[in-house]
């Protein structure tokens, strides 16, 4: 996991938690005392809790690293997981239109994020309105407009069909309000309208760099060494292997600068004379 920075858009922490070294785990099958290594193994816990060590970490070393203190943090939340709250059928039209309404669910959101970020009001009123607004949402979509923002809709539309009773008989709806909720919760975030999509671009660097998963590189030191690497590739850019080889052996290749014709040139050796062209 890493930490970059809002403005720069730089790695300015990373972090590996490795569970394996290949050393440890030769001996220790073996039955043998390891011989003297370096270990990589740094981590005995769950997979899951890799990253959020990773950042408390980076955020206790950023006074000595950075001498800076990290106001906010803008992550995703990947952990939590909702299943269906009752089992009653739900029926097939209702379950296709869910599917075909999930993007104006989020349309509904980020608009309302977007309009009320802008407006001229206290920080606290801002949040307060978007929590509002997200909280509608749902009712918006699925054609109740009781609750709707004078900016956010103009009323029902024509033909339009108010589902919201139907996926109440059948428990739907309350599973889309939970939804909802945890949502609406983060609405004091929410109101900057930040995301964290340059930490997903850095682990594509990485997932280059050690192929995919598709080699096993983090026995020993090869998948700290194509982190680093993925670091300074997504830093630096496409020059960074100049760049390394700069640093390391401090030659800079100076340019040729081109003189100019001599003063013979174009000349023609004819015997000893010289023909003038």
């Amino acid at each position: 996991a890493s930490i970059i920075g809002y403005r720069t858009k730089k790695i300015i922490y990373m972090g590996i938690r490795n569970k394996l070294c290949t050393v440890c785990q030769t001996a220790e099958s073996s039955g043998k005392k390891a011989s003297k290594h370096e270990c990589f193994k740094n981590w005995d816990g769950t997979s899951t809790s890799m990253e959020s060590d990773i950042i408390v970490d980076g955020f206790n070393q950023s006074l000595s690293t950075h001498n800076v203190i990290y106001d906010k943090l803008i992550g995703d939340d990947i952990s939590t997981r909702r299943k269906c709250s009752s089992g009653t059928v739900v029926p097939c039209f209702l379950r296709k239109i869910l599917k075909d309404k999930r993007l104006k669910l989020r349309c509904a959101v980020t608009k309302a994020i977007a309009y009320r970020k802008e407006s001229n009001l206290q920080y606290n009123e801002k949040v307060a309105l978007l929590k509002q607004d997200i909280m509608n949402s749902p009712y918006h979509v699925f054609g109740n407009h009781n609750g709707c923002a004078s900016y956010f809709c103009n009323g029902p539309k024509e033909n339009e069909v108010n589902l919201v009773p139907q996926m109440e008989s059948c428990g739907l709806w309350v599973d889309i309000l939970g939804a909802r909720n945890i949502v609406a919760h983060h609405s004091s975030s929410l109101i900057y309208n930040v995301n964290n999509n340059m930490v997903e671009g850095f682990n594509s660097v990485i997932a280059k760099h050690v192929g995919g998963k598709r080699v096993n590189f983090s026995c020993r030191g090869s998948y700290n060494a194509r982190c680093n690497t993925a670091a300074t590739s997504f830093n630096y850019g496409p020059s960074f292997l100049s760049r390394i080889h700069k640093k390391v052996t401090k030659l800079y290749k100076k340019k040729k600068l081109f003189a100019g014709p001599d003063e013979d040139y174009g000349a023609l050796e004819l015997g000893c004379e010289i023909i003038d062209m």
